[in-house]
């Protein structure tokens, strides 16, 4: 019995030993720092967010001119934090002029978790888009429009954290209106820049 414990004590300093080796060497050749954290957002900050958004999309439907500068983001972040591309070929037309990809892949600085719970915000937002390009504030908004006449988006999926990044997708029977489009690249900009980290969004199988 006691050979069993002196033999798992040392088996348990080999391993910290080991690790704490492993690390070093990984600092030595500039190993990959770990994702910053994304700074919290106060609930009362967020509720501004969420509400500036709607009283936008309330102006954009009683036909106020656009462009509006997007709500500020809280808390605000610098240049280099807020660095968010989108390819062009993200929700529009390809270098062929094929339709808009429905599927985007996002890589970031910020933590899988964090971009995948951006990436779901976004996909909310997206689905009170219609075709004209129009954020609605609401879902009985959108439903309107919809019995209007004008097209919304059939569903967003929820996001799928890969080995390549986060996925998202939107569902628009194959076709993104060139309007639509623009609002949906707007959309996400906005909830990544909310990281607080820079942040690359592709066509899935572009990589």
């Amino acid at each position: 019995m006691r050979i069993a414990l002196v033999l798992l004590v040392l088996a348990v300093g080999v391993y910290v030993v080991v690790r704490l080796l492993q690390r070093r060497a990984a600092a030595r050749r500039g190993g990959s720092p770990a994702p910053p954290p994304v700074r919290p957002h106060s609930p009362r900050a967020e509720q501004d967010y969420r509400r500036a958004v709607r009283e936008r999309a309330e102006r954009q439907r009683r036909g106020v001119p656009e462009p509006e500068p997007e709500p500020e983001p809280t808390p605000a972040t610098d240049a280099a934090s807020r660095r968010v591309v989108i390819d062009d070929d993200v929700f529009g037309p390809d270098e062929w002029g094929d339709p808009g990809s429905e599927y985007f892949v996002v890589t970031s600085a910020a933590s899988a978790r964090a971009v995948a719970d951006a990436v779901a915000r976004a996909g909310r937002r997206f689905m009170l888009v219609d075709e004209l390009g129009r954020e609605h504030a609401d879902d009985d908004a959108a439903v309107a429009a919809f019995t209007e006449g004008l097209y919304t988006p059939n569903y967003t999926a929820d996001p799928v954290v890969t080995p390549h990044g986060v996925e998202g997708y939107v569902d628009c029977k194959g076709v993104i209106p060139a309007p639509m489009g623009v609002t949906f690249t707007r959309i996400l900009r906005e909830e990544l820049e909310r990281l607080g980290a820079p942040a690359h969004v592709r066509t899935r199988g572009s990589d």
